[in-house]
């Protein structure tokens, strides 16, 4: 977590010095931002070496040129109007698109679990822990509990894991956390 430090003169962005600010000094204040820190590491995994394909050269920058074609002398070819008007157009229906999928996901996903999440939300709220079974497999929520006002709704389920910062009050809102698992529960890979 990077910290900002203001000046007590004035609080001008011209007078804040950026710093990192360790997880277990913040946790002192913020033990829920710790909490949520610490669990969402996600193991370390050995990378195998990366192949180097000859589109892969190096630039003047030292970073990898990705797919972009190279000329003959080494530099990048730059794209042309019809190239980028295409690439806009391709990006705008591909964005179009994604949000018409995620509106049928979660549509799907409100008429198959509806009555089911309204259920499982009411009793996390009143109980802290709940959970529904999917064709998939088994989702999990829970909520943990801090001072300062502060709550961490945790959502397990297979091959995904979620969590959220919310308040005391928005951790004993059953809609609220109806819709968090709605929306949890259409992100689950299609049924097998």
């Amino acid at each position: 977590m990077s910290g900002i430090i203001d000046s007590p003169s004035t609080t001008s962005r011209e007078h804040t010095i950026p710093m990192h600010v360790p997880s277990m000094i913040v946790g002192l204040f913020d033990p829920a931002h710790a909490y949520m820190v610490r669990n969402s590491r996600q193991p370390k995994q050995r990378r195998a070496a990366r192949t180097r394909w000859p589109w892969h050269r190096s630039g003047g920058d030292g970073g990898y040129t990705g797919y972009a074609l190279l000329m003959a002398d080494g530099r990048l070819s730059q794209p042309t109007a019809e190239e980028l008007a295409f690439l806009r157009a391709r990006m705008q229906h591909q964005s179009e698109n994604w949000e018409h999928e995620w509106d049928a996901r979660l549509e799907a996903a409100e008429e198959r679990y509806g009555d089911a999440l309204e259920g499982v939300a009411s009793e996390l709220a009143a109980r802290g822990v709940a959970a529904i079974g999917t064709p998939v497999g088994v989702v999990q929520a829970r909520i943990i509990w801090f001072r300062r006002n502060a709550a961490v709704l945790e959502i397990d389920g297979p091959r995904a894991k979620s969590q959220a910062r919310l308040s005391h009050a928005q951790a004993r809102d059953a809609s609220l956390l109806a819709r968090y698992l709605m929306s949890f529960v259409a992100q689950l890979p299609p049924e097998a």
